[in-house]
């Protein structure tokens, strides 16, 4: 009997670690969610800071708001990500997540209005046509499947390439660096944006687990001579999807900037720049 409680405890953690292993194991097989994506998400980045300090003085800068990326809802053909990046004093941009490059072209063409929003891309001509015929699901359905797109299993890291536009702060500009001209080829031939009133840019972004709580990226801009500087987050506030109105080279995303009128989100143009307490636009 004295040795009972020395077999019982031995069992028990035995047990303790087989279950430890079992769950660490289902969390490496569960399925993403992008849904977890959603949320507000508190930004630092080394050379933002670097931005800061050159441009504007310490005063002025606890006058601003924190770093944030912003990550909203599906774009309509449930492909992407749509979101904001706001860099107070630096940049304030739409972003867009998407699981290939391929994809990232295909939507911001469409953004930019070169592609018609019915138009069919590459990968949906394939065949399959046949599947349409017998398609007739509800619209909880639909939804499923919009999200359905971006499972993945968590053995590898939930990754997306992202692209920006928006503005660059005027200030941030003049005292930034030249951008070197290997920056401006490799930007020129990564992608093709067609707008040259607003400014645009590449990065990534990287989760660091499945609940997307965390994550690790870059972020060019060639106007703050930034070629892949490195930033990291961590999401402060989740969410559901926000059909909250946002702007690509100008442009309401939703095409109806008229009707959303003073409630809509118009990113200022190049010559502006956004306050960072009343978020309206200033011309300086």
């Amino acid at each position: 009997m004295a040795d009972d409680w020395q077999d019982h405890a031995l069992s028990t953690r035995h047990m303790h670690n087989r279950n430890s292993r079992r769950d660490s194991k289902d969390k490496k097989t569960a399925v993403f969610d992008v849904r977890k994506t959603f949320g507000d998400y508190e930004v630092k980045c080394t050379a933002y800071d670097r931005v800061l300090k050159s441009s504007i003085g310490s005063q002025d800068q606890d006058d601003l708001d924190e770093p944030q990326l912003e990550l909203l809802r599906l774009t309509d053909d449930g492909q992407g990500i749509l979101g904001q990046l706001k860099l107070p004093g630096a940049v304030v941009a739409t972003v867009v997540l998407a699981a290939s490059r391929k994809r990232l072209q295909i939507i911001t063409d469409r953004l930019s209005g070169d592609v018609a929003g019915d138009q069919e891309d590459d990968e949906d001509e394939d065949g399959n046509s046949d599947d349409h015929d017998e398609e007739d699901d509800d619209d909880d359905d639909a939804s499923l499947d919009r999200f359905d797109t971006f499972e993945k299993n968590s053995f590898r890291s939930p990754k997306f390439w992202l692209a920006w536009n928006g503005v660059v702060d005027s200030k941030a500009r003049e005292n930034a660096p030249p951008s070197s001209p290997v920056v401006t080829r490799k930007s020129s031939n990564a992608f093709s944006f067609k707008s040259s009133a607003y400014q645009e840019g590449l990065g990534y972004v990287v989760f660091t687990t499945n609940d997307c709580r965390r994550f690790k990226g870059t972020l060019s801009c060639r106007e703050l001579g930034w070629k892949d500087v490195s930033l990291n987050g961590f999401k402060s506030t989740g969410r559901s999807e926000n059909d909250r109105p946002v702007a690509w080279a100008g442009k309401d995303v939703d095409g109806d900037a008229g009707a959303r009128g003073k409630g809509g989100v118009q990113m200022p143009g190049p010559e502006g720049r956004v306050d960072p307490t009343t978020r309206r636009v200033i011309f300086d």
